[in-house]
């Protein structure tokens, strides 16, 4: 998915170049070549670069799916409407640093993953083992740009802000679907907040589509399901050659 998205877009962000050739290309000829099957999530189903890759939904968290499969994004939110913003930033040594200092806020601002002196309307929760509750009240989502979390974005249809780390291609790549699919917009550390407010005062979202169409996040069940067929006609391989199916289990 990453060689695919990042391959074909004219403009790329700055200092992705050697991150992509070195590592994500080099990942995918590495997968294409030792691997039997290689799956890879999408919000589509559309067609890979090679039979050895099949694409599957979304994977997201059990409670992640329960949620959307409850919720109904609203169909003419605004941002005036906004009433609590959840920064669901990552735990590693790569999270983003948004600075809150100096802000008023028309709406709450619930931080997880990292901790802070919490004031009037920004509150710190730091590490959550189960942050469902939160995006359940979420108006919009802050994420990092891991797959993970923009996954779950897909997941809730909920407005989007995406920091992707900076020279990483696979983020930027995240980070470009968000907006591709019209969920959110890719920003910095530096104007987050700047765009938030200023969509605010104005009421507008901008190029945001909103409700997006619900998107494809059955990818648990569809990878356990090619997982075993891969392992079945393995076995039987291996029945008839007398192998040990272990020997034939590259996937």
């Amino acid at each position: 998915m990453v060689v695919t998205e990042y391959l074909k877009r004219r403009k790329r962000a700055s200092g992705t170049h050697s991150h992509f050739w070195f590592v994500e290309f080099s990942d995918y000829w590495f997968h294409r070549r030792y691997a039997d099957l290689v799956l890879s999530p999408f919000p589509r189903h559309t067609p890979t670069r090679h039979p050895k890759f099949k694409r599957i939904g979304l994977i997201v968290r059990p409670e992640i799916k329960q949620l959307a499969a409850r919720f109904s994004p609203p169909k003419n939110l605004s941002p005036r409407q906004v009433r609590t913003v959840v920064f669901m930033l990552s735990g590693s040594i790569h999270a983003s640093r948004v600075t809150f200092d100096g802000y008023q806020f028309p709406f709450n601002i619930e931080v997880v993953g990292r901790g802070g002196q919490s004031r009037d309307r920004v509150i710190f929760h730091g590490r959550q083992l189960n942050n469902a509750a939160l995006l359940e009240r979420a108006d919009v989502l802050v994420i990092n740009g891991g797959y993970s979390a923009v996954s779950e974005s897909f997941a809730l249809r909920k407005p989007t802000f995406v920091l992707p780390v900076s020279g990483h291609a696979e983020q930027f790549v995240n980070a470009s679907l968000i907006e591709d699919f019209g969920l959110g917009f890719a920003v910095t550390e530096a104007n987050v907040l700047n765009r938030m407010l200023e969509m605010y005062q104005s009421d507008r979202w901008g190029t945001l589509s909103l409700p997006p169409p619900a998107f494809d996040i059955d990818g648990d069940r569809e990878a356990a399901d090619a997982i075993l067929a891969v392992m079945t006609r393995k076995r039987k391989i291996s029945a008839g050659r007398n192998i040990p199916v272990e020997t034939l289990a590259r996937v």
